[in-house]
């Protein structure tokens, strides 16, 4: 039998997501013109730390997984659950509002997978597959470690002229300097484990986060340690700020050199694929929620800087996630949004109604502070002319 690895890893507050990720890859084979082959299986390496186990116990996981096997009992499936101890990377940045580690548990999978494992597809949680992830894992990879998107980074603020600028939390080590048209999204990778395994990739990339602490900690690490790696179509990791992209500047700009991405803070992005962009969700194959994440009640707001995100594409995006979510048993008593062009209005009006009001404050604030400095300055001027009529 031949089979196709995937890797996974969450902590207590994702696994139920993890599982939507798991059916839209099922659904992804299901729905392909190959079909579904006996001789195949579909191997799910989980990774999960004691959160998990605490939250839901073994038998509530071991649930969850029979659940999943017996509804898709048309296919092969195989799940091994391995632990990973979240305090190895205490020091390190997490990501979102739980501030998460699960996506540095990747970083130790040459520790616990098996040596006969060659070729294996990482993918985050917030994904929605809609291809056939065989296509992918039947790549020839040669000699490379990783099969990757690139994504940008001229946002941030450690970019500068092309290039970003890694600094060590010491003077012991170098800058670490990463060409922007080589920077990689970690989102969804396809790792070599040959070529993992004999370059100690995961050490290297553990080793880098703890002498550098970078602002995209495991992501930033494994594009500081590997080299040449293959570039996989943007169909494959299609991230949610690419349906923000502003097609007519990209067209000025000769199509090769850069296109500010409309409405989404500061992204600007490098040679595209404007086909790729034009069709959109039609011709994606994983759609990955890099701003707006499908189980938020308001995914178009953006806290940070306070920014409204909203786009016709997205908006499927995030009903045909939520459709499935809803579908999807290991979600039951989990609240999953039902995001409409309505809600979306109500989210944006909410939105503006609280950022008029803080702007309002704010205008009353700098006006209250002029007065009293007029006030004082007035106060000033009349205790000199009374000095001015007695000396």
């Amino acid at each position: 039998m031949k089979d196709y690895h995937l890797l996974l890893a969450c902590d207590k507050h994702y696994l139920p997501y993890m599982f939507v990720a798991c059916q839209s890859i099922i659904n992804g084979i299901k729905n392909s013109a190959r079909g579904i082959n006996n001789d195949e299986r579909i191997v799910f390496n989980m990774v999960i730390d004691s959160s998990v186990n605490k939250n839901y116990t073994y038998e509530g996981v071991v649930s969850f997984v029979k659940s999943f096997c017996n509804r898709n009992s048309f296919i092969n499936t195989l799940f091994h659950f391995y632990n990973a101890d979240e305090e190895e990377f205490e020091e390190a940045r997490g990501w979102g509002d739980h501030q998460t580690k699960s996506t540095f548990y990747r970083l130790l999978i040459d520790r616990f997978l098996p040596k006969d494992i060659n070729q294996i597809l990482y993918i985050d949680i917030d994904v929605l597959i809609l291809g056939d992830v065989r296509e992918l894992l039947e790549k020839p990879m040669n000699n490379a470690v990783l099969g990757s998107v690139y994504n940008p980074i001229s946002w941030r603020p450690d970019y500068k002229e092309g290039k970003l600028y890694l600094k060590p939390l010491t003077n012991k080590n170098k800058t670490t300097i990463i060409n922007e048209t080589e920077y990689f999204n970690a989102g969804v990778l396809l790792i070599n484990m040959k070529q993992w395994r004999k370059q100690g990739i995961g050490h290297k990339a553990v080793e880098f986060i703890n002498q550098y602490n970078p602002l995209v900690a495991d992501q930033d690490a494994l594009n500081a340690v590997t080299k040449d790696n293959i570039n996989l179509d943007w169909s494959w990791n299609f991230q949610t700020w690419m349906f923000y992209v502003d097609k007519s500047s990209f067209r000025e700009s000769g199509g090769n050199i850069r296109c500010t991405a409309a409405d989404v803070q500061h992204f600007t992005c490098n040679y595209i694929d404007l086909d790729s962009l034009q069709k959109g969700l039609e011709g994606c194959k994983l759609i990955h929620y890099t701003y707006c994440k499908p189980w938020k009640e308001a995914p178009f707001i953006s806290n940070s800087k306070s920014h409204l995100l909203f786009n016709e594409q997205v908006l499927k995006s995030l009903q045909m996630w939520q459709e499935l979510a809803r579908q999807t048993p290991e979600c039951i008593g989990v609240h999953i949004p039902n995001t409409t062009n309505t809600s979306v209005l109500g989210d944006i009006a909410n939105h503006t109604a609280i950022k008029l009001t803080k702007e309002l404050e704010q205008i009353k604030y700098k006006r209250r502070k002029q007065n009293k400095i007029i006030i004082s300055a007035i106060g000033v001027l009349f205790v000199l002319q009374i000095i001015s009529i007695f000396f």
